[in-house]
């Protein structure tokens, strides 16, 4: 059978695939190989092998994840090739769309980069660029470091209101500054008769590793809270999927800095090395876990783990578990509880 992956030229050395190179584009960095099983562990090493150095850090395992031809998803480790022991269906048309879908990124990423390099000729002090739009979600960049965050800001009517950060599932990041929007969609409309500042913004592809995306996020809700007179009091986190990760990670790193977070199917990426006594870091923040115990793309296990802990030293936790819905519990639980009651009664002042 034959396999299928895209390789980001940006992250590895492109000389080891040349002889499984199925389709390429140069312009953006990005390659499509393709080969048998009889090659999987020989794919691996030049996998593992051509890792540029400035990104070896952020290797998480010695594991590749690959497309099988019967539309499965497949694992090569040390011992070989796999079916995944999880539930995913990864087609050949379905590489191809993330190959464009890449392609997309990285011209948008060069655009808003020409974008800003004009504007800090004009000021190299300049941390907010505004692009025209006629939505009342207006289009932004925001500049941290070598990165240009794209961003959706409502603005708050008046003053002293609260400001919410919304993080973005998987797949959605990049620079188009739409697609973390549209994810945004059900949220956005529970939250239009609100007067709060909401942040919807759109990780770029060069962030690599998930501490400096949550500084960023502070660093953003520090300089538009300032810009919008909002309530420091009241700043509200909240995402799904990769977002409720990120979520987790943001009050795990910022307890005392906001008001309430919401992680929706998410995993708190350091629960696994922590013990209960650990957990009264985040004791007082409070939080609504939500996940489905049939997700096939987050295991519910290590939310049902944090929740666990945080109960048992009184933490101020609230967890939506239902038995279905999968990874897609957001939608009816954005409809149908009151969540966004809760979450503007939120203060560090009640703490």
């Amino acid at each position: 059978m034959k396999f299928r992956m895209n390789i980001g030229l940006k992250y590895h050395e492109e000389a080891g695939f040349l002889p499984y190179v199925i389709k390429s584009n140069k312009k953006y960095g990005i390659i499509m190989i393709e080969f048998e099983e009889k090659d999987a562990l020989e794919i691996r090493r030049i996998c593992l092998n051509s890792i540029k150095d400035e990104y070896k850090s952020s290797l998480k395992d010695d594991k590749v994840g690959v497309a099988g031809k019967d539309k499965q998803f497949y694992i090569i480790d040390a011992n070989g090739i796999k079916k995944a022991d999880f539930t995913a269906s990864t087609s050949f048309s379905l590489i191809n769309k993330m190959f464009r879908n890449y392609c997309k990124a990285e011209k948008y990423s060069l655009k808003v980069h020409k974008r800003v390099e004009k504007a800090r000729k004009k000021n190299s002090d300049i941390k907010l660029i505004e692009d025209f739009t006629l939505s009342n979600f207006k289009k932004y960049t925001y500049i941290y470091g070598i990165h240009n965050i794209s961003c959706r800001i409502k603005w708050a009517k008046k003053d002293n209101q609260p400001i919410i950060y919304y993080f973005h599932g998987g797949g959605n990041g990049g620079n188009d500054n739409r697609k973390a929007l549209y994810e945004f969609g059900l949220a956005r409309i529970r939250l239009r008769k609100k007067d709060c500042t909401v942040i919807v913004p759109q990780a770029p592809n060069s962030f690599t590793e998930e501490k400096e995306y949550i500084c960023s996020a502070k660093e953003i809700i520090d300089f538009l809270a300032e810009k919008a007179k909002s309530d420091k009091n009241r700043i509200y986190v909240f995402g799904g999927s990769a977002g409720g990760r990120s979520t987790w990670s943001f009050a795990w790193n910022f307890p005392d800095y906001i008001a309430c977070a919401m992680p929706l199917e998410g995993e708190n990426l350091y629960a696994s090395e922590m013990n209960g006594e650990d957990f009264s870091r985040i004791k007082d923040v409070p939080l609504w876990v939500v996940h489905a115990s049939n997700d096939k793309a987050v295991d519910v296990k290590l939310d049902d783990y944090c929740v666990e802990q945080l109960r048992k030293i009184g933490g101020n936790v609230r967890y939506t578990r239902w038995d279905k819905y999968g990874h897609s519990i957001y939608r009816p639980f954005y409809r149908k509880e009151k969540w966004v009651d809760w979450m503007f009664d939120q203060s560090l002042e009640k703490r």
